[in-house]
């Protein structure tokens, strides 16, 4: 497994995206803080899937039992 990288920005510290290569992810993966976006609205971000995974658990491959509180 390669550990995932950061990207921050360097006045503030925030970090706006994580990549790496998880194999039992389905390998490559890319993971961007939509709060850091621009030029976005709320019905453009709302309309994207969200993928739930069990990071309590260390299963990041399978989503958690329990969403409700995600």
């Amino acid at each position: 497994m390669v550990v995932p990288t950061k990207s921050s920005v360097k006045n503030c510290g925030t970090n706006l995206y994580y990549y790496g290569n998880i194999p039992e992810m389905g390998g490559e993966f890319l993971t961007v803080r939509v709060n850091t976006l621009d030029h976005i609205t709320n019905d453009e971000i709302l309309e994207q899937p969200i993928i739930y995974s069990d990071g309590k658990n260390d299963a990041w491959w399978q989503e958690p039992q329990d969403i409700r509180t995600l």
